[in-house]
């Protein structure tokens, strides 16, 4: 089996580099670019892409990678803002729906969001009146225990009241990330199955960057795909 991992910076995905090149004597190693990472593990094969953060960089590399190779699967990894108090700092959660929080339109103090744009078919596929989700595959089972959640995008990081109270209101969010729709579109459009698994590093709030745990929500990620049922679980299929 043939996985695409990705990832929007080297840092999200640092501890499971280290244990693919350095705690398994059986896995090998070749450096591609410094956006990709190939590596070999038991009986599947691993590319790691490092897209760079946001939309377009995200859609750039992965557009790329998947006209160029052939993948079973593809697993967008990253932290992300939670708009849920009930979600634990660190929790890990799969995405089952994404929408792109700011591409819309303004009508002075009201934004409109592209889905209720008059030239935007909203049931034109990937979309689903408007939303873009998630494929339904089941090769990876031990996805659905996980919460699952409604994600947007973002380009600008929501940290003020009106855009917080704004992206509520248009799309009941419980997640925040820059990359995650544009995962969903490109798997989407290229008919390749895939998973969005993000560890909460953050409350969406007034931005105060002194109460977020990006080094927890980073930890918590990796064990999970290294112990979680994610890796060693594709590490034994064909």
């Amino acid at each position: 089996m043939k996985i695409l991992l990705v990832v929007a910076t080297e840092a999200e995905i640092m501890p499971l580099k280290k244990h693919l090149s350095l705690q398994d004597t059986t896995a090998t190693q070749t450096v591609v670019s410094k956006q990709c990472y190939q590596y070999t593990y038991g009986k599947q094969k691993i590319d790691i892409l490092i897209t760079g953060a946001g939309i377009l960089a995200t859609s750039f590399w992965l557009g790329k990678m998947l006209l160029k190779e052939q993948y079973k699967v593809v697993i967008n990894a990253g932290i992300g803002g939670s708009y849920n108090y009930n979600l634990k700092i660190g929790e890990i959660v799969h995405i089952k729906q994404e929408e792109i929080a700011d591409l819309g339109a303004e009508n002075d103090q009201t934004f409109l969001p592209l889905k209720t744009m008059p030239f935007f078919d909203a049931d034109a596929p990937p979309y689903r009146s408007g939303i873009l989700h998630h494929d339904g595959n089941t090769l990876l089972p031990a996805v659905y225990k996980l919460p699952q959640v409604n994600g947007i995008t973002v380009n600008r990081v929501s940290g003020s009241q009106k855009t917080i109270l704004q992206n509520q209101q248009l799309f009941n969010p419980t997640v925040e990330s820059m990359e995650g729709a544009a995962v969903f579109y490109v798997a989407l459009m290229h008919g390749v199955p895939f998973y969005q698994i993000r560890a909460i590093s953050n409350y969406v709030t007034v931005r105060d960057t002194s109460t977020w745990d990006i080094p927890l929500a980073i930890r918590n990620l990796n064990d999970y795909l290294m112990k979680g049922g994610i890796i060693e679980n594709l590490k034994s299929k064909s």
